[in-house]
């Protein structure tokens, strides 16, 4: 394999992992006006919870649940930890990313229908 194709191999996994990453989450504090403040409701600029899911799987807003279904099976067999036993920093990040696919998953087939 040449050097330019192992280092475009390279370059497109890194940028590929970079698209699941996440902010750190805050934790709440135990004060109970934290709940009603207005920094934790979203605002116009932050995406909602199914856009989120949507960027998750790689998936359009007008993606049917078929197209959901392809996209996450898709992902699944590129992020699943499986298939990552032998570096254990790559299987702890593919298990993050599988744990989210599968939350997003859940969302569209309870929204969507499972008989869909």
């Amino acid at each position: 394999m040449s050097l330019l194709r192992r280092l475009g191999r390279i370059v497109t996994s890194q940028l590929r992992d970079l698209s699941f990453r996440r902010a750190p989450v805050q934790s709440a504090s135990s004060n109970s006006d934290a709940w009603n403040s207005a920094e934790d409701t979203p605002s116009a600029s932050s995406p909602s919870q199914e856009e989120q899911y949507r960027a998750n799987l790689e998936v359009g807003p007008h993606a049917s649940l078929a197209e959901i279904r392809l996209s996450y099976k898709r992902l699944m067999k590129q992020y699943h930890p499986d298939f990552h036993a032998t570096d254990l920093q790559k299987r702890e990040m593919a298990h993050a990313i599988a744990q989210r696919l599968n939350e997003a998953m859940d969302y569209f087939e309870s929204k969507l229908g499972k008989g869909a």
